[in-house]
């Protein structure tokens, strides 16, 4: 593996394949003990190699879900996921999560993989609102977020205990029906 000190400028974007299912395990360990703002620790997932493949399979095959990987030197460093709801009254409505390799953070990763789920969104007329929950204290990403369009539409009161401490987040939403031409 290619220390953070050896990588190149070079960032590949591209829709994750079933053959990265190792590698994304390994990674959401790496960004699980980096950050208090997603939804797992260091612990990762909490999924086998098969069921992520599984995983990762049906997004494929999925008629609007997509993934996408940001690759510098053969290796995951960053990630965006966008999941439609399953519900038939809610199925214009896409969720989304992203995150970055703390040893790739400030090289413009998360704004391209925002960039590359937002085209794709928008070129979806079955997706009208696009929305994520943001720990309230996580303002790269909330400002992030706001560059593309998501408003501050609620707050969810301790959505987050870790280590006896609790966090608050805001829901954020983008509506694709007016940015559409």
């Amino acid at each position: 593996m290619i220390t953070p000190s050896e990588r190149s400028d070079s960032v590949i974007i591209r829709e994750l394949r079933e053959s990265d299912a190792a590698a994304l395990l390994h990674y959401c360990k790496i960004i699980g003990g980096e950050s208090h703002n997603l939804t797992f620790g260091s612990e990762g997932i909490g999924m086998t190699l098969e069921e992520e493949q599984k995983f990762i399979r049906d997004t494929i095959h999925h008629p609007l879900n997509r993934q996408w990987a940001a690759i510098v030197n053969h290796e995951i460093a960053g990630f965006c996921d966008l999941h439609i709801a399953s519900k038939p009254r809610m199925a214009h409505r896409a969720g989304f999560g992203i995150s970055v390799r703390k040893a790739f953070w400030h090289r413009g990763i998360a704004t391209a993989l925002m960039r590359e789920m937002m085209d794709y969104a928008r070129s979806q007329p079955a997706i009208w609102i696009i929305a994520i929950e943001v720990v309230e204290d996580n303002d790269r990403a909330i400002a992030l977020y706001e560059r593309f369009g998501f408003q501050k539409v609620g707050y969810l009161q301790k959505f987050f205990r870790i280590d006896k401490q609790e966090f608050g987040a805001y829901i954020m939403d983008c509506d694709l029906t007016k940015r559409r031409g």
